[in-house]
């Protein structure tokens, strides 16, 4: 499992470790940071998020900023962007 470390700073073990457990990933209902239950818990993002923001002196920043690298990650990839619209959620290419 990686570290916490690894995931903010090591942008190439995060997308072995993706590329690795794929067949995990292909249930578009699980997810992908559940609580030590397997449910849901949003916790991290209200209190965990802002702080570790705070931590690093990063600002503006938002939550939803995320959703954007993800995408711009999986396009330096090479990923088809039908394939990110999916992954994503987008309802249109435009959105993408």
């Amino acid at each position: 499992m990686l570290e916490a470390f690894d995931i903010l700073n090591d942008y190439d073990s995060v997308l072995a470790y993706l590329r690795k457990h794929r067949q995990a990933f292909t249930d578009s209902t699980a997810l992908v940071f559940p609580n030590s239950e397997g449910n849901r818990d949003l916790r991290w993002a209200e209190k965990g998020f802002p702080t570790a923001l705070a931590d690093a002196r990063i600002e503006p920043f938002r939550l939803h900023d995320t959703r954007h690298t993800f995408a711009s990650r999986l396009a330096m990839e090479g990923v088809d962007l039908l394939a990110i619209k999916e992954l994503g959620g987008w309802k249109s290419l435009a959105m993408v």
